[in-house]
């Protein structure tokens, strides 16, 4: 085991106990630090060549992403936005999905932008219909989704283009 790119590597389990052991929990690790890893085998006849290379982080899912907050909408249009979760897990937020219940949109709009922290959809169509959001936020290890928020596609009504009145006598 080592740090991610110290290249300096120590044994942290040799096998000679139990030689039918084939995972091992390595502990004591720094929270939020990359570790590498490899593996060799070893029998009567000498060491084998090492694994591949391998790569953890030692950090927890995030937690306690609220639901996001409307903004603002349009005919065509919903802004919402949101904050970031209450724990990052010991590693930091690196990116930021939006889901959007029926309608087709591409997420990574958002992806790999850590401090977007407000978006708006574009080309809805269904307007007094009801559209459900729910934002991922998502650190090295795993992800954590909001509550979702329900919002009804509707905007400032049009100006009227004329008075009704009336003579009164």
């Amino acid at each position: 085991m080592s740090e991610k790119g110290s290249g300096q590597f120590r044994k942290i389990y040799d096998g000679t106990t139990n030689k039918d052991t084939k995972f091992y929990n390595a502990t004591g690790l720094v929270t939020g630090q990359a570790y590498s890893f490899y593996v060799v085998a070893i029998n009567y006849n000498g060491v084998g060549e090492p694994s591949t290379e391998t790569f953890a982080y030692s950090c927890l899912a995030p937690w306690g992403l609220a639901i996001p907050k409307y903004i603002s909408s349009t005919k065509t249009s919903i802004t919402i936005s949101w904050r970031p979760p209450l724990l990052d897990g010991g590693c930091p937020i690196y990116t930021y999905a939006l889901y959007v219940d029926g309608v087709n949109t591409d997420e990574n709009v958002i992806f790999k932008k850590p401090y977007l922290q407000t978006h708006t959809v574009t080309a809805l169509t269904r307007l007094g219909d009801w559209y459900q959001f729910k934002i991922r936020a998502i650190n090295e290890i795993d992800y954590v989704d909001s509550p979702i928020l329900s919002v009804t596609l509707a905007s400032v009504p049009d100006t009227p283009t004329d008075i009704p009145y009336q003579d009164f006598p």
